[in-house]
This record gives C-alpha cells, sequence and structure tokens, in this order.
C-alpha cells in the first residue's frame, strides 16, 4: 500500500528584526521624500511628523583624542536609546560617523521634544564603555517639523543638522526647533511689493560692494555685490526684509536677474583694469528654475562681451538643498561660458559635502560661526583640506579682526570677507594689491 503523504511543512514566521524601525540611509531617504510629498498635498494639517537630527557633542575632539573607531563604537551604542522610544512607523538611521536622523510620523513638536529629552536624559545618565575605556556623552538634537518648506528630504535633513549643530554649544538649548519663515504682515508686503516693483522698472535697486581678499597671495580683485533698496529721506531697507517680501510676492527671480546684468554690465565697464575682476553674485533657487535662466545669464555675457570667469553666481546652502537638480543644470548649461560657482552658507555638515560631490563649486563660504567654533576647536584646517579636495576654494565671511585674519591664514583659509577688510561700499575702489 502506498504510504500516506508527508504532512506539508508550514513555515514558521520570521521573526520581527531587531529593531525594526532601524533603518539604512537610503530607506530613510525614501520614507521622507514620501512623507513630504504628502504634506504638500495636505499642508496645513498640524500632525504631519517631524525630522529629528541627534548627535554627539564634541564629536571632533573625541575622534582626535580616542580615534574614529571609538567615535563609530559611540554612535553605535545610542542605537538602543534611539530605538527604545520608535514606533513601527517611525523610522531612523546612521548619518555621518557620529549622528543618527530620525523621522517620527504623525508627531507634533512638542510631542517629539518630549521623546528627544528622554534620548538625551538617557544618555547622559550613561556610562559607555567602549573598547575598555568608560566615558560619558551628552548629545544634542535639531528637530524639524515636515513641511511644504522643504522640496527635497536633503533639505530638511540639511536644516535639521544646521539648527542641531548651531545650538550644541549651548547647555540650555541641547533641543533646538526649526521655525518656519514669518511671512511679512499684509500691509508691509504691499507696500513692499510696489517699491520693488518701482525699483525693477526704473533701476531704483543700488548695488554696494565689498571686497573678498586673498590671504594665499592671490593677485585677484574680487568683490560680492550686495543689493540695497534705498527710500528717500531715510535708510535703505533690510535686505532680509526685501528677500523675504520679493520671495512671497514671486518676484525673487526678477531681482536676481537684475543684480546679474547689473554685475555684468560693470564687468563690462572695468574691462580695462590691471589685475582680474571677479564679482560674486547671490542668486537664489528660482533664479534657477526658470526655463531660461541660462540663456539669460549666456545672452548678457554676449551682449556686453564679458568672459565668464568674471562672474560668480553664489547660492545658499539651503537654496541648493531645496533646488540642486535645477542648480546643477544651470552649471551644466553654463560650462561652455566658464561661469563659476560659489556654495554660501557652508556649515561643514554631511549633508553639505555631500552635495559637492554633485555640485562643483570652485569657491565655498563657510558660515562665519561655523569657521569660528572650528578655529578654536582645531577642526578647522581638516575641513579646509576637505574643501581643497573638492577642488574648491574657502572664503570665511564676517571677519572682523587681523588676529582672526592671522588665524584662518595659517588654517588655509584663501580668503576673507568682512568689515576687517573694508565695508561695503558704492565703489571698487579697494586696493588689493597692498591688502597682503
Amino acid at each position: 500500500a502506498a504510504s500516506p503523504p508527508s504532512p506539508v511543512a508550514t513555515p514558521e514566521p520570521e521573526p520581527e528584526p531587531k529593531g525594526a524601525a532601524i533603518v539604512d540611509r537610503k530607506a530613510l531617504g525614501a520614507r521622507l521624500e514620501e512623507r513630504l510629498e504628502a504634506v504638500r498635498d495636505a499642508p496645513d494639517h498640524d500632525r504631519t511628523g517631524c525630522m529629528v537630527f541627534l548627535e554627539i557633542d564634541s564629536a571632533y575632539a573625541i575622534r582626535r583624542q580616542q580615534g574614529l573607531p571609538f567615535l563609530e563604537s559611540l554612535a553605535d551604542a545610542l542605537e538602543p536609546h534611539i530605538a527604545a522610544v520608535m514606533r513601527a512607523d517611525d523610522g531612523a538611521c546612521h548619518y555621518g560617523d557620529a549622528a543618527w536622523c530620525a523621522l517620527f510620523d504623525g508627531l507634533s513638536i512638542g510631542e517629539l521634544e518630549g521623546k528627544a529629552r528622554e534620548i538625551l536624559g538617557a544618555v547622559g545618565r550613561e556610562t559607555f564603555e567602549i573598547k575598555g575605556t568608560r566615558t560619558k556623552i551628552s548629545v544634542s538634537a535639531g528637530i524639524c517639523p515636515l513641511s511644504d518648506e522643504f522640496e527635497t528630504a536633503d533639505a530638511l535633513i540639511s536644516t535639521a543638522e544646521r539648527i542641531c549643530t548651531r545650538d550644541a554649544e549651548q547647555k540650555d538649548a541641547r533641543i533646538s526647533v526649526h521655525r518656519a519663515p514669518t511671512r511679512p504682515a499684509e500691509g508691509d508686503l504691499r507696500g513692499l511689493g510696489e517699491a520693488i516693483m518701482e525699483a525693477l522698472d526704473s533701476d531704483g535697486f543700488q548695488m554696494v560692494y565689498q571686497p573678498i581678499a586673498s590671504l594665499q597671495g592671490q593677485e585677484v580683485d574680487q568683490y560680492q555685490c550686495l543689493l540695497r533698496l534705498p527710500r528717500p529721506g531715510q535708510e535703505p531697507v533690510a535686505p532680509a526684509r526685501v528677500i523675504a517680501a520679493a520671495q512671497e510676492l514671486g518676484m525673487l527671480d526678477q531681482i536676481d536677474r537684475w543684480v546679474a546684468r547689473k554685475a555684468i554690465e560693470l564687468i563690462a565697464e572695468d574691462a580695462g583694469r590691471s589685475r582680474p575682476l571677479r564679482l560674486f553674485v547671490n542668486q537664489s533657487g528660482e533664479a534657477a528654475t526658470g526655463e531660461d535662466a541660462a540663456d539669460f545669464i549666456v545672452e548678457t555675457l554676449n551682449q556686453h562681451t564679458v568672459s565668464g570667469p568674471s562672474l560668480i553666481l553664489e547660492f545658499k546652502l539651503t537654496e541648493l538643498a531645496r533646488s540642486l537638480k535645477a542648480v546643477v543644470e544651470l552649471t551644466r548649461r553654463l560650462e561652455a561660458n566658464r561661469v563659476r560657482f560659489c556654495l554660501g552658507h557652508f556649515d561643514g555638515s554631511e549633508t553639505a559635502f555631500r552635495i559637492l560631490e554633485y555640485f562643483h563649486a570652485e569657491f565655498v563660504k563657510l558660515r562665519p560661526e561655523v569657521a569660528f567654533r572650528q578655529l578654536q576647536d582645531g577642526q578647522l584646517s581638516e575641513t579646509v583640506q576637505r574643501l581643497h579636495e573638492h577642488r574648491s576654494q574657502v572664503v570665511v565671511t564676517g571677519v572682523e579682526e587681523a588676529q582672526l585674519a592671522v588665524q584662518l591664514w595659517s588654517s588655509g583659509v584663501d580668503f576673507i570677507q568682512g568689515h576687517f577688510v573694508q565695508k561695503p561700499e558704492s565703489d571698487l575702489t579697494y586696493h588689493f594689491a597692498g591688502a597682503g
């Protein structure tokens, strides 16, 4: 007789992996992009979730004293404390040598502040033992709510990282929260809009110029172009108010083009000077997203017979994080004209260095507070070296003292900008040849 068939073995369910909320960086990035897309569809929802960036304080000093493997092991040791406050729909991943990114879905800022306090408290109470060495550490947190302010996951992470790093040294501000930019009051917005439109129509803006001096003996005259909106009998309107109003009214790209055109005209007028001239011109992400953005620059250069290398288009880190694809496409289209680019407000974060892998900036401007803090920590030389490896020359802004300039020179910084060099003036008369 035939033997009965063997029973079909029912596979046992696989156990849920330990730390299911801990994912890799790519997976978290994809989840963030999905959540941002959902937020754009329902921007007024008040529980869209938040991003938190957690970083070990004094990470560079720990790395210098104990080595990179020790620092990485400390970062690994944070995992159980992060996982302990996470739910199945949340996600967290390693970010760099000493940090974590975490997405908490459907939480308000206040709820996430509570979770961040739990993590920071647990870390502060523990004595970690790494490779036979017992140590205590502290952690700082930067919280950024998901909102339609951010077009990409990188922009969101960069903001959370920046506010975490900015406030890390303030013991009463180890948890920092990003607040969306305040919209101008309606009456103020209307008045500024009218003034901006009139200035665009009548060439009523003014430009002032601040020298950017070489610390390494380069023979070039270069200035930052700064926009001013004059008011009869009053001080000019604060530039930040002009930009905020123009952005709210959708006029920022028109201002950017006005500034770029004026800079090109000035380069053409000064074509006979004995030393090369470079003008740094601030541009927004909006300026790069227009279909004819590159055509406008090329046509204006050709109209005035100006060589591209004299024009440096500068984009802030936050603008690049938000509009990276558009700006990279702009750089590609302007390569033939040899227009150069600058990355402004560089904060030294891993996100910022990642952007340099896609966007070649011949110049990088360090945020002043970052440069000064890294100078005190002995970290600035390493940051400058990394930027030089990306073929970027380094500018530090906000320099006010001679002693600081000497320290920046010894750290390898290429250029400085600030009132120590000269305040913004209405002409290009700074004597660069005698500045060294």
